[in-house]
């Protein structure tokens, strides 16, 4: 036992020092917003929106929202961030093999 420490049960949600712990099941998203996708990539909302307008960029539209998979913008990525028309469909098929 450390002398000053009280020993005994511990408020849930919290670690023995008293700070919070991190959330238990926290998992990654599976779909990112034009803000994350921004920071992630360090370039200008505008960049960001002609790159999706042309289908460059892979993205999903779920209603009047847009959102990226994760996964595909790592492959868009690796193939080297393919600016042409219509890059997008060719990266999201590479993914989904």
């Amino acid at each position: 036992m450390i002398p000053g420490k009280i020993q005994g049960n511990v408020p849930n949600g919290t670690s023995p020092q008293g700070s919070p712990a991190p959330p238990q099941g926290t998992e990654a998203p599976l779909l990112l917003d034009r803000k994350a996708v921004c920071v992630c990539l360090s370039i200008g909302q505008r960049r960001l929106w002609e790159l999706t307008n042309c289908n460059a960029i892979p993205s999903r539209r779920i209603g009047r929202s847009v959102r990226y998979e994760p996964s595909e913008l790592r492959a868009w990525i690796a193939m080297g961030c393919p600016t042409e028309p219509g890059a997008g469909k060719r990266v999201r098929a590479e993914v989904t093999r």
